[in-house]
């Protein structure tokens, strides 16, 4: 089941149950879960245990979420929860170093990043241009202070795989901050779109993004 299209198309559906923190779980969310359910008899008993487990295991973890898709009733009427998705408050894990093993940043930088496209140039990818409206700080350096960085470069050494898609009709930077940079990245991909000018995903998308695929591939 799609919750956010049963949200969308008929809200009527979706069952809302508050739960004091200050009293936790009661028995008669249990029972309200029972009913919105439509179990009865041993179903409502184990659903009032499968609330108990999942309320306790929210709270537990300092989760932000605990979404059961689907819950599953057998053919010997045991309730059964085959999947569900997890999220944990960020801030909450240095109380569960256990939790914060499990973390993939690599799988979450990606996420990121695709959210970050997928939603017009926001967050980082859309940082350059609103730098101005940011104060220069040594963590948060603003525009100037980048191109700074960009024109001083024996101060600063790149050491994460790194690909530039150049235009070399480009106008708007300065051909000056390409000018051994290969001595400052360790391993740097540099590909020129000869006449190319500054907006390269559109003059060019098919090689950009082909470009593109290829260093995700690598």
């Amino acid at each position: 089941m799609d919750i956010e299209a049963v949200a969308h198309s008929s809200p009527e559906k979706i069952e809302t149950i508050t739960i004091d923190p200050a009293t936790g779980l009661m028995p008669h969310h249990g029972r309200a879960v029972a009913a919105a359910l439509g179990l009865t008899g041993d179903l409502a008993k184990q659903s009032a245990k499968v609330l108990a487990g999942l309320y306790a295991a929210f709270v537990g973890t300092d989760a932000s979420q605990i979404e059961i898709n689907p819950l599953a009733v057998t053919d010997d009427n045991q309730l059964l929860v085959l999947d569900a998705k997890v999220a944990f408050d960020s801030n909450a894990m240095f109380r569960h170093k256990d939790l914060a093993e499990l973390r993939d940043l690599s799988e979450e930088d990606r996420a990121a990043y695709r959210s970050c496209w997928q939603k017009g140039l926001t967050g980082g990818a859309n940082f350059y241009r609103v730098s101005p409206l940011h104060p220069d700080t040594p963590e948060k350096p603003g525009k100037m202070a980048l191109v700074a960085a960009a024109l001083r470069p024996e101060q600063f050494h790149v050491n994460v795989p790194t690909q530039i898609v150049w235009g070399t009709a480009d106008r708007a930077l300065m051909p000056i901050l390409l000018d051994g940079i290969e001595e400052h990245v360790s391993d740097l991909r540099l590909h020129r779109i000869e006449g190319a000018g500054h907006w390269l995903a559109r003059e060019n998308a098919d090689e950009v993004n082909a470009v593109i695929r290829a260093f995700l591939a690598s």
